[in-house]
Parts: structure tokens; sequence; C-alpha cells
């Protein structure tokens, strides 16, 4: 009889323990997805369209489709209904893409051109907001075209791929601003000299010394940067430049450097400098034509004022 009680008793102590584990299991156990049913919508057109149902997860995030950032519009879907749309569609032959297709790149806006450049909006904003603040960021063009890697990946939307594709397309604009064939420029006075350095040197933000050799038809054969900082005369020796003249057989020479100032006006120094050339220039037999000194789309020649 004791071993009969012992065994009901161990019974009852299996089902309670069995039934807490139940409960516990039933607790703990996920959610089962909720399945919608179908929604009517009604378009823009005026037609009805049956939404198809689908299976909400509650714990997953919302998405956005790489169509609706491209174009810069949120498509109504249950997925996104959480995030802000944009006030007003735009229409597809109002796209920069399109616009640059259709009528060519002359008639885009700087933030149209740079959307296209970008690609890619953000989560929150379209391509048309960040181009937008990446031009406000810069005040315009003029800083933009200084700027550095780090400068544009510190702009929210712009990463380390969109920063280096907008320098690249700096670069390459500045590169097909400045180039010239060097076989058929003639210098023929100091406005042709300033022209052919001008772009590339008035934005420059430390002095370059820029010697341009030209054949007896003052074609430019060589273009050479002799040095980079302060001009000075202990800097600038006169071997430097003519060594270089006789190894090309350069009939004469033009010298230029650039004030990151922006004023061209010469310094006591630019004149010291000029006078030693023009004198080490006598004694080799190859002359010194000018000494330019280039400013903000402005210049100043040294000939032109009496130092030659």
């Amino acid at each position: 009889e004791g071993k009969k009680k012992k065994k009901k008793r161990s019974k009852k102590s299996k089902e309670l323990v069995s039934e807490e584990a139940k409960k516990i299991i039933e607790e703990t156990k996920p959610e089962e997805p909720k399945e919608e049913k179908p929604e009517e919508i009604i378009g823009e057109n005026g037609k009805k369209y049956i939404q198809p149902p689908v299976v909400s997860h509650p714990s997953q995030p919302p998405t956005i489709t790489s169509e609706e950032v491209n174009t810069g519009k949120l498509i109504a879907s249950p997925h996104n209904l959480s995030i802000k749309e944009e006030p007003k569609d735009v229409p597809k032959e109002e796209r920069p893409r399109e616009r640059l297709l259709s009528h060519g790149a002359e008639p885009l806006s700087n933030q149209e051109l740079l959307s296209i450049l970008i690609g890619s909006g953000t989560r929150d904003e379209s391509v048309m907001s960040v181009a937008n603040r990446v031009l406000m960021h810069f005040e315009g063009l003029k800083l933009l075209r200084g700027a550095t890697i780090e400068e544009l990946t510190s702009i929210k939307g712009i990463g380390t791929a969109k920063g280096l594709l907008i320098l690249s397309a700096i670069e390459l604009g500045r590169r097909l601003h400045a180039y010239k064939s060097i076989d058929k420029y003639v210098i023929r006075s100091p406005e042709d000299g300033a022209d052919y350095i001008m772009e590339e040197m008035r934005s420059l933000n430390q002095e370059h010394f820029v010697a341009l050799f030209l054949n007896t038809k003052n074609q430019i054969i060589h273009r050479q940067t002799i040095f980079i900082g302060s001009l000075n005369a202990a800097i600038v020796h006169p071997r430097e430049i003519y060594r270089e003249a006789v190894k090309r057989s350069a009939a004469s020479i033009i010298v230029a450097h650039n004030h990151p100032s922006g004023d061209p006006e010469p310094s006591q120094e630019d004149i010291h400098v000029t006078r030693r050339l023009v004198e080490s220039g006598k004694m080799i037999g190859i002359d010194l034509l000018d000494h330019l000194i280039i400013g903000d789309r402005k210049f100043v020649s040294l000939k032109e004022k009496g130092y030659l």
C-alpha cells in the first residue's frame, strides 16, 4: 500500500510539472504573423485596385526600393506608410536625367547636374535635396571646385563613392577647360600668355612659379612648374630655369607665378627676381620675354610695367 501511494504522488507531480511546462511554452511562443485582408485602393486616375493581402511582421522595419529613392518619391505600400512622402510628384520628363537626354546639359541647373552625379538620395531625402545641400555647404561652385573628400563625406547622403565621383568630375572639367594644343599655341602678347595659364593658376592656394619655353616662332614647346612656395630670390635661382631652357633648345622663355590673394600687383621681391632672370638670360642668350603675375581673373605683365 505504501508503494502504491508513492506511485500516485509521483504521477500527480509529473502531471503538474507537465501542465506548468505547457503554460510557459504558450506564453513564450512567438506571435503568429497576421494576414491582412485585401484592401481596395483608388488610384489618381479614378480606377479601383485591389491591394493583395500582405503578411505583416511587427518587428520588420519598413523598406524603401531603389525606384523610390531615385525618383525622389515614395510609392504607397504597407511597408513605408510611416515614411513622410514628398509633397509633390515630379513628372518623369522633368527629372534631371530625362531633361539631359532631351535638352542637353546646358539648360540644366547646377543642382540638376550635381544630382545626376550623386545618383540617388537617402531614406529621408530625394537626390535633388541632397544636391542642394551640397551646393549650400560650399556656397556654390566656387568653393566646390576646391572640395576635399573629407568635406564631401561629412555631408549626409554623400559617401566615399559619391564623393570620389564628384571630385573626378571637377578635375575632368578643370582639365578640359585648361586644355590647349601645345603644338599650335603661339604667344603674341601678354594676354596670350595669361590666357594659357589663367584657369589653372588663379585658384591655387599656394604660389606656383611656372616657366613656359618657346621656340623661334614663339610656340610653346614645354611648360614646367619650377617650385611651389613664397617667391624670393633665394629660391628662384636662374640656373634651374635656364638649364631646362638649354635642354629643350628654347629660344626664349616666359615665367609666371600666382598670387593666392587674387591681387596681381607685383611686390619688390617680384621685381627683383625678374631683373635677376633678365640679366642671366642675356648672358646665356635666351631672352626672358615676360614675367606674368596671375590674380583672380586678372593679371599684370612686368614687361608692360617697364621692368624688362
